[in-house]
Order: structure tokens, then sequence, then C-alpha cells
């Protein structure tokens, strides 16, 4: 799993992506280190060589380095100690995207009887799987459509499970992605008072863009009422609130440039607080159904300029706030060892629609036809031929063997199962040289 980067000055840059280990390598050791990476009988005393041991650069001889990758994503798989739960509360929305990803708005919101399914579902997956001697997570993240606009449903549930939960060994924690049109400082407040305490709001570029995009039902834009909500958030903050605030910004050929304004414009209103974390993404093309994606097509950027555009903007706001802080996404400066792919890929991670439908990845909502099974009213799920496959571990896929040959495999752990669930063998969104580039981008922006 080593990769290794020769810079210009005759230096090199060693990064083991099962270790996350980085290590710079004068030019007078250069050689040196070749040599013993290409026989490891080479200087076995040498500090040299103790040092590549340390980092995992060099291992012992009978270390089976693929099978704890494997172990190691099949632990998160398989943890039983939490339970991660998606919900969405209305399959409908307040604004009218072109490249919305969710196949169908369903019009339907989630009545009282299915919240009551979950809380019982809840209940059976802890008392099944709970350890009394530690406690038992449960994560309720709330996405849509638009969740803001069943709030007061959502605010209900919340304070239900503080009472009906109370004598269980429980630790809960939620949050929450919305359009942030009905994100105002009275609804982050009660939010915040119920336990919601992570949260994510999208521009799509500066205003003038934003507003082409992410408008309202009735053609209206909503970049105005977004900046309102984040100043008044700001205005009375107590230095003790502890959250974490993400403001996402898409981007698109068109105005790719113009995403530098808007970074300023949100670091101004943002200032030092690192409770609010600014990152931008390329507009992705997921399969839809909706016909005026074609109006934006020519616009998205593929894989490779996406994610090289998206490292562009990452370091411009590293160095505009002076802040090293990320988000573990895939290109966030180096992308790192990680358990999963995606926060999905678990065995105890569901999202429960509005309709008790329940979908095994967040980019399928609302389309019953992919649904992986269904929440009965006894709080059980039920899940059909799909969801079988999907609740495969990603090893256990036949087409994974290129994978397991593979140096990135630890940093990115067989990339997106959606992907690979419908046929693709070879789902990567990066390949040695790209991430050699960056080894070489961050080493030199140290």
């Amino acid at each position: 799993y080593n990769l290794i980067q020769k810079l210009d000055d005759g230096c090199g840059i060693l990064y083991n992506t099962k270790s996350g280990s980085i290590i710079e390598v004068q030019n007078e050791e250069y050689v040196s280190v070749q040599k013993i990476l290409e026989d490891v009988n080479n200087n076995v005393t040498s500090d040299t060589f103790r040092v590549l041991l340390e980092e995992g650069f060099i291992v012992k001889k009978d270390k089976d380095e693929l099978q704890e990758v494997k172990d190691k994503y099949l632990n998160n798989f398989n943890s039983n100690n939490h339970l991660n739960l998606v919900l969405l509360p209305a399959e409908y929305c307040n604004f009218t995207c072109e490249y919305c990803f969710i196949y169908k708005y369903g019009g339907t919101s989630m009545d009282e009887s299915i919240y009551s399914s979950i809380k019982k579902y809840i209940k059976k997956r802890y008392l099944k799987d709970r350890s009394t001697s530690t406690p038992y997570y449960v994560n309720i993240g709330w996405y849509g459509g638009e969740p803001l606009l069943k709030k007061q449903d959502i605010i209900t549930f919340m304070r239900s499970l503080k009472s009906e939960f109370s004598e269980f060994n429980i630790r809960f924690t939620s949050s929450i992605i919305t359009n942030g049109y009905y994100l105002d400082k009275e609804t982050f407040e009660q939010l915040l008072d119920v336990g919601i305490d992570t949260f994510q709001v999208t521009f799509d570029g500066p205003k003038e863009y934003h507003n082409l995009t992410r408008r309202t039902r009735d053609g209206r834009g909503s970049y105005d009422i977004l900046i309102k909500n984040l100043k008044d958030i700001l205005k009375n903050l107590g230095s003790n609130q502890e959250f974490e605030f993400s403001l996402r910004i898409n981007f698109l050929r068109t105005y790719k440039n113009e995403v530098y304004g808007l970074i300023n414009e949100l670091v101004d209103i943002v200032g030092g607080d690192e409770r609010f974390f600014i990152y931008c993404r390329p507009v992705y093309n997921f399969e839809t159904t909706r016909e005026d994606i074609k109006e934006i097509e020519c616009d998205i950027y593929n894989t490779e300029e996406g994610l090289t555009y998206q490292k562009d903007f990452t370091d411009y706001i590293s160095k505009k706030r002076n802040s090293k802080k990320v988000i573990r996404m895939i290109n966030d400066f180096l992308p790192l060892p990680t358990t999963s792919w995606c926060s999905e890929d678990n065995k105890y991670s569901a999202i429960i629609g509005a309709n008790r439908k329940v979908y095994y990845c967040d980019t399928l909502v609302g389309d019953d036809s992919v649904s992986v099974g269904e929440l009965t009213f006894d709080g059980d799920i039920q899940y059909n031929e799909i969801g079988e496959e999907w609740m495969k571990p990603i090893f256990d896929y036949e087409n994974i063997e290129d994978c397991e040959k593979c140096r990135l495999l630890p940093v990115c752990m067989g990339s997106c199962k959606r992907n690979r669930v419908e046929g693709n063998s070879t789902p990567c969104l990066f390949d040695e040289s790209f991430i050699k580039n960056l080894i070489k981008e961050y080493y030199l922006s140290q």
C-alpha cells in the first residue's frame, strides 16, 4: 500500500494508504529508501529501516495486510453497538432544483404510525444488540425532500425519544440536511434544544447562479433568505453552544470561477467560528427522471475534473480561514484510511421513507422500485431480494477482485456500493496518479 512521489528537487514523499503515514525523504536518503523498499533485507539495522517499519511502509513477513483491511471494514459493517437511521419526514420540497436526484417526489409525509414503528424498531434493536457494559448509539439523520416542511413533527419525535428511552442506555445523536429556507434563528434553536446538533445547508454558487437553480416552486430565488437566516443564527450565538454547521457549495462549469467570491462572502459571515465548516462539491450527474437536468447537463464536470477543482477550493478555504479542519470526505487534502466508503454501508443502517419504504442509498430515495424493504407496524424491517443484495458486505461481491489488488483499497474500501450493485466492476473515483499528485500538492502546501 506504498505510494512514492518524487519531487523536482530530488526529494521524495512516501504515503501508505493503509496506515495513513506520510514521510518526507531528503534527496540523499531517497536512493537508500528505494533500496530498502525493493529489498527489505537491506540496512535492517538502520534508523531509516526502523522508521519505515514503525510507520507501516515495511511489514513483517507473516502479516496479511489485505485481511487486516477486510477485517477493519467488516468490524465496522457488522458492528452492532450502534444504529444509523435516515428519516424522510416529507418526500416533497419547496425547491425545484434541476439536478435533484430524487426520482419522484411522492408528495407524502410521515404519519404518527410510522414514527411509532421507528421507535419500536429502535427498541427491538437495542434489546437484541445491546451490551450491558457500554452505551448503545443511535444516530437519527433528517433528510428529504425538505425535512423542515414537517418541522413540528421532527421536534415532537425528538422530544419523545428523550422521554420514552430515558431508562435505556442509549446515546442519541441527530443531524439534518436542509435547503435552509426555513432554518431561521428560532428553528435552529428549537432543533438544538431537542438534540439535533449537526446541520447542512447548500448554496449553488453566488447569488445570481444560486437563484437560477435553487428556486422556490413559485419561481423565487432563495439566496437572500439563506444569507439572512445564517446571519441571524450567528448574531446571538453563545460560545458554549456545541454544534457543527456545514455550508456546502455546489459548483458547475458556468460559475466555477465565481465560487471564490461566495467563499469570501461566507468566510466574512462566519469568521473564525470553527463550528461552521465551508466546503465545495461538484454537481454530480445522478440518474434522474427530471427532464430539466438536460438544461445544465453540459455544465456538469466529469469525475476527474470535479475532484480537481474540489481540491482547489478546499485549499483556498483552508488558507482563507487559516484552518486545516476537514470533514472526512473523498478528497479533502488527501484521502485517508477509512472503514467504509459510505456511512450507509453498514448492516445496521437504514433510510426510511415517508411511506415506510426502506432504502440503502440516499441517491435512490423516492423510487419504490429500488427500495430494499419496508418498515412494518410492529417495528421490523422486512427486506426483499434487492435488499439481500445490498446488505452483503463489499468483499462478498464478485466484482471486488480488482479492488483487492489495488493499493488504494484502504482509502476507498471498494468505492460506491450503488455502482457495484448496478454492475460497474470498477467504480473508481481516482487512480494512483491522481493520489500522487495530491501527495505532492499536500506536501508543497505545508
